[in-house]
């Protein structure tokens, strides 16, 4: 039997169909006040928490608690004692740890919020026209559709959305609910938020939401590397998405620095793109990138063999640069496996090496190899004359496919060998003539 925590705001008087109703303020209570929640079907030990928000701004939250068991899977009403407090005070959320029936988990239907024992009715809410876009800012606050809780802003913090409709117990209630809609017209549900005016005693801790200033949505520090990774996308000038600043088919598997994200109301997470020289790009959706952990960008899945061909260039350990793993110099003309390609920010693309076994080898700029047809590798000018010293080996006329025939029919005989193949499984193959006529690929260790 396992628990599963979920969170929810107190709110009043659920019973009325479509109506919903709020938390209220409980202020210099002189006698204690009953917080309870109705309709929680829990299967062994949980513990029903009230939050209130300090009277103080910044100050610890008040916790009063009390544990609750059933020994089989049941209905039970869990209720704490507000004590008296000085100052006020407002019930921000409980959070109940609910059973396992069955393996599903049962939730918290909704919860009930009494003032000295008598419930809010719903008939005080009253209605207005809102029409203004906001931002989910806070987690551990309840969405409620009618009369059930289906989620919390931990999964949509950040989200920007069109609150249609505010619902407050009095016209000039600090405490309201927003009627939330998607950029789809979609609706989400009810969500609390509370605003702080000056002429009131308490600096209240916000609710769930806060304006945004526009559909897109407030812009949000990011600050990541991303790699292009989808084609076919738009990148735009604005958020009115009319003007195409360019497209990532031009920018596909570049490494870019993305400054700030916004959360649009369309359910979309839009990146606004820099390159190298901080020069900016536009604005695309994040779907069509890849986040790096620096940056090299998002790795790229490769698989294509390459030859080290150049003394000067280090195989890094790491993508700090700090930590050197091997000099290429010592594996010079060697040929390696690429399984990853990181296209780094700074325009650099770095190959990702594993040797003969299959072990990693490190990090290597491009600019040190190249590229081979396969795990052969790439040619190197021989020309060398060697004499076959052994029966019996293949003589291949591809790599490693056609057999042109075997090393028997030119034992003891000399070939020129103008090319020869550092083979990425740690062979080394000839291309051996008979004069001007090519006879076939050998293992070198066939020849002396």
């Amino acid at each position: 039997m396992f628990k599963k925590k979920v969170t929810a705001i107190l709110v009043a008087g659920l019973a009325a169909t479509g109506a919903i109703g709020f938390a209220q303020t409980l202020g210099d209570a002189s006698t204690p006040q009953v917080v309870q929640a109705t309709n929680a079907t829990i299967t062994g030990s949980c513990k029903f928490e009230v939050h209130l928000d300090s009277d103080i701004a910044g100050k610890t939250t008040y916790v009063i608690g009390k544990n609750v068991t059933a020994a089989k899977s049941q209905s039970v009403i869990m209720k704490a004692a507000v004590p008296a407090l000085s100052g006020y005070h407002n019930v921000m959320h409980s959070k109940v740890e609910v059973g396992v029936v069955n393996n599903q988990v049962v939730p918290l239907q909704y919860t009930t919020m009494f003032k000295n024992g008598t419930s809010m009715p719903n008939s005080m809410a009253k209605a207005a026209a809102y029409n203004k876009y906001v931002k989910i800012a806070y987690s551990d606050y309840a969405v409620f559709t009618n009369q059930k809780q289906t989620g919390d802003t931990n999964s949509i913090k950040g989200n920007t959305y069109l609150a249609k409709v505010i619902y407050r117990e009095k016209d000039n209630s600090a405490f309201a609910f927003l009627s939330l809609y998607d950029g789809n017209g979609k609706w989400v549900g009810y969500v609390a938020n509370r605003a702080v005016t000056a002429s009131k005693a308490p600096a209240y801790k916000p609710a769930a939401t806060k304006l945004a200033a526009k559909v897109q949505g407030n812009a949000i520090k990011y600050n990541k590397y991303v790699t292009v990774t989808k084609k076919g996308n738009a990148v735009w000038s604005g958020f009115d998405f009319k003007t195409k600043k360019t497209t990532t088919d031009k920018l596909y598997q570049k490494t870019l620095l993305a400054k700030v994200k916004y959360n649009h109301s369309n359910g979309s997470t839009y990146l606004s793109l820099y390159d190298h020289k901080n020069k900016w790009l536009g604005y695309v959706n994040a779907k069509a990138v890849k986040v790096g952990s620096g940056q090299q960008g998002g790795a790229i899945s490769a698989n294509k063999y390459v030859t080290l061909t150049s003394k000067n260039y280090t195989i890094w350990s790491d993508f700090g640069f700090k930590n050197v793993k091997h000099y290429s110099k010592n594996y010079y003309q060697k040929t390696y496996q690429v399984k990853t390609v990181y296209n780094h920010f700074s325009g650099s693309t770095y190959l990702s090496l594993y040797d003969s076994k299959g072990k990693w080898f490190g990090y290597i700029n491009q600019n040190g190899t190249k590229t081979a047809a396969g795990q052969q590798g790439v040619a190197i000018t021989y020309k060398h004359t060697v004499t076959i010293k052994k029966a019996g080996y293949t003589i291949w006329g591809s790599f490693f496919g056609k057999k042109r025939g075997t090393s028997t029919k030119y034992k003891n005989k000399k070939l020129t060998a103008k090319v020869k193949y550092n083979c990425a499984n740690g062979s080394t193959y000839l291309s051996l003539y008979s004069g001007s006529k090519w006879v076939g690929y050998v293992n070198a260790g066939v020849t002396k």
